[in-house]
């Protein structure tokens, strides 16, 4: 099996093969290597590489001590510090000091045992990471050869969702991974799609009624004015209105996947102006969106949220089997028929010091323990499963 990893010193060497899809990904990552991810992201400061394994070109993220930095690449932003800034205010006083201070401790020793040393496998700095269709000899080969070259790192592929990737969870299970849930998704699927209730589809309708009586159209991102707007609604959303964890993405950024065939970005505009954006990602039959927004100053009755995801799921069902419509707004999307299902970060501690493997392991039992709590009050996304 052909192995190799590339950093923006060798990576002049890389060889594409005719695949048009290592061209794309290799556009994409590119710029992030040699410039670094900073020049992108201003809140997440880590190394990226890319691996080759045999036809597949898989971006690896190298975090350390990153404690301050976006969710997407730091278990403690995401566990500690995300979860510590939802739970402000939902408590008396006194109650709320002793909850700061037992996640002040539990804060302090995870920083102490290097819960950030992670090498991320396939992580493309964004909400959620498609998977191609590795094989189990292929998840071997890296998880080993991680290993070899990252002795001292956990190992860790987040977004791993058991609904539709059934097979790479057990062939990461198989190779002694570990799960932690990481967020409740939601996912629409082809297959369940004839069997939905009549008001789901009823909800369905109306948003397209929305969209097609309205004066709005949706178009290309196409020049940096697009790219900078973009990076404004975005941050009105993901920033301002949800959490300091969430990416700080940049207009750079915006500019980056705009030119990439990876990725489709496109704008809801009325009279010229930009007034909603979505960022959508695919890979083989699934679709995601990444990144959403829409001018906050403009009331719901405008109904802006529901063009753009309207205009997702028609995309959806014209090119894919599977739509991972990610997290947040959960009622809205089973509404409208999505399945609720738990994403994963899977990780392997195995070759780790005792020490580092406690660390992890009382990860994973605080996920455990916190995440029925976290559905029972709607927190960090989270939703009861019955509607």
């Amino acid at each position: 099996m052909n192995i190799k990893l590339y950093d923006k010193i060798n990576i002049s060497e890389l060889i594409l093969n005719a695949d048009d899809n290592q061209k794309m990904v290799l556009n994409y990552l590119e710029p992030i290597i040699c410039n670094g991810i900073n020049s992108f992201i201003s809140n997440i400061n880590c190394e990226t590489k890319i691996l080759k394994v045999d036809n597949f070109l898989i971006p690896i993220v190298i975090a350390d001590k990153n404690y301050d930095d976006s969710l997407y690449v730091s278990l403690l932003s995401h566990y500690i510090k995300y979860i510590k800034l939802e739970l402000k205010g939902m408590f008396s006083s006194p109650i709320e000091r002793i909850v700061n201070c037992l996640f002040s401790l539990l804060e302090k020793y995870l920083i102490s045992n290097d819960i950030n040393k992670v090498v991320y496998v396939n992580n493309w700095y964004i909400s959620t990471n498609l998977y191609p269709n590795l094989t189990p000899e292929q998840v071997k080969k890296i998880t080993d050869f991680i290993k070899k070259e990252y002795p001292d790192y956990l190992v860790a592929l987040r977004s791993i969702n058991k609904y539709y990737d059934e097979a790479l969870y057990n062939n990461l299970k198989e190779n002694n991974y570990k799960f932690i849930i990481n967020r409740q998704t939601f996912i629409f699927d082809k297959k369940i799609e004839n069997s939905m209730r009549a008001r789901y589809r009823w909800k369905l309708k109306k948003d397209r009624d929305i969209y097609n009586k309205s004066d709005y159209n949706f178009f290309k991102a196409t020049n940096d004015d697009d790219c900078n707007k973009v990076e404004d609604l975005y941050t009105q959303l993901y920033i301002k209105k949800y959490s300091i964890y969430n990416p700080l993405y940049s207009s750079e950024f915006f500019k980056l996947v705009q030119k990439s065939a990876l990725f489709d970005l496109n704008l809801l505009k009325k009279d010229n102006q930009i007034c909603g954006i979505c960022l959508n990602f695919c890979c083989e039959n699934k679709i995601t969106a990444p990144a959403v927004g829409y001018e906050m100053k403009r009331g719901q009755h405008y109904g802006l949220y529901r063009m753009i995801m309207s205009f997702l799921m028609n995309k959806y069902k014209n090119y894919h089997e599977i739509y991972n419509m990610s997290a947040g707004v959960g009622e809205f999307k089973m509404q409208r028929g999505a399945v609720p299902a738990f994403e994963y970060i899977a990780i392997n501690y195995a070759h780790l010091s005792i020490n580092r493997k406690i660390v992890y392991k009382l990860l994973e039992c605080f996920a455990n323990f916190s995440i029925p709590i976290l559905c029972k009050y709607k927190i960090c996304g989270f939703v009861n499963n019955k509607l």
